[in-house]
């Protein structure tokens, strides 16, 4: 029996994959030089919603800060399947260490 995702999965899905694509275009790029950081964070199981919810709020604000000519915020994700379910992770791009220092 096939589970169709919905919408808001499928959008969820599609926002990843561009994200990827846009890390794997980055990340092949060697007119653009910089270096990524990926931060992984473990939270207690109970905070794991309130923490979602906060950054969900949170987003447009981290967006305008990192989004500028030498950051890029790439990515936030946490799983939903495995053994680490209170784990998230936020990938990010600078130019180089000086931008990294001012965000």
């Amino acid at each position: 029996m096939q589970v169709g995702l919905p919408s808001l999965g499928s959008t969820l899905i599609k926002n990843c994959k561009q994200k990827i694509n846009l890390f794997a275009r980055m990340a092949s790029s060697t007119s653009k030089p910089g270096f990524f950081e990926l931060r992984q964070y473990e939270l207690h199981p109970q905070y794991m919603k309130t923490y979602l919810d906060a950054t969900a709020a949170s987003a447009p604000i981290r967006s305008s800060i990192f989004n500028s000519a030498g950051s890029s915020w790439l990515a936030f994700f946490s799983p939903e399947l495995g053994g680490h379910l209170n784990k998230v992770h936020h990938l990010y791009w600078y130019q180089d260490h000086d931008v990294r220092e001012a965000a």
